[in-house]
């Protein structure tokens, strides 16, 4: 969030990458300042160093966007069978996709958003993240997944969204205290991969997951009506949302008006 405060765009590096790797991407995204923990260097790249945990207190500068295609962030595929290749994506059509993810999901600022998979992936950093920021969601973090501790987590801070990938699914469906009633504040959530994948998920949340998320009380017609395709879109219920998001947190300049 620093980053794109700043007007700078954010390259993620995995420091468990290899040092090969992370002079393929420094080089090729021209990236001048690495952003660490105190517990980490400069990953070897010799380049100036911002340890986050001694930032003192600042002002932090304006933004500044000249455009709407403004770079905000630049992840790289995992370059398994060939080079790492970059993936750029723009400011506003982060925020709005982020938006329109929370809009699915249901989320509002009521919501904890549970999230085990590294910001560093596009999947939190690109989604989970967007998705809380554009609704005052809160985002619950692991510093490193385990199935137990996903678990614990999860029960503790009461999280009513979760963001799950087959293996972690897996995972936690073969933990040996798994049982769905530790799941039971969970009503949405989100996953990616095949329709075995998904039933998956929908196995280890359970059923009552899902009559959690459609379970209507005397004024839910009321969300339901606002969150419809005529009045987010055409009506610009989402589109003002969005743009105070882009224009007061990010920096950006308004969005076009249509003509």
């Amino acid at each position: 969030i620093g980053i794109l405060k700043a007007g700078a765009a954010y390259v993620p590096l995995d420091p468990t990458y290899p040092r090969e790797r992370h002079h393929t991407i420094v080089d090729d995204a021209g990236v001048t300042v690495v952003v660490s923990a105190s517990e980490q260097d400069d990953l070897g790249l010799g380049l100036t160093r911002i340890d986050v945990d001694r930032v003192a207190d600042a002002a932090a500068p304006p933004a500044r966007f000249d455009a709407d295609d403004t770079l905000a962030y630049l992840i790289y595929t995992s370059g398994s069978t060939a080079v790492p290749k970059a993936v750029p994506l723009q400011a506003h059509a982060l925020v709005v996709n982020g938006f329109e993810i929370g809009e699915r999901m249901g989320l509002t600022g009521r919501d904890r958003v549970w999230l085990g998979s590294p910001l560093i992936w596009s999947y939190g950093c690109a989604n989970a993240l967007m998705a809380c920021l554009t609704h005052g969601s809160a985002l619950v973090l692991q510093e490193r997944f385990t199935a137990e501790q996903a678990l614990d987590v999860i029960e503790a801070e009461e999280c009513s969204a979760v963001y799950l990938l087959p293996s972690l699914a897996r995972s936690i469906a073969q933990s040996p205290s798994f049982g769905q009633h530790r799941l039971r504040t969970v009503r949405t959530g989100l996953t990616i991969g095949s329709p075995e994948d998904l039933s998956l998920v929908m196995d280890v949340l359970g059923p009552d997951a899902l009559e959690r998320s459609l379970r209507l009380d005397p004024h839910d017609w009321v969300h339901m009506y606002l969150r419809s395709y005529a009045i987010t879109i055409g009506g610009g219920t989402s589109e003002i949302r969005r743009n105070i998001i882009g224009e007061r947190v990010l920096g950006l300049p308004p969005e076009p008006k249509a003509v």
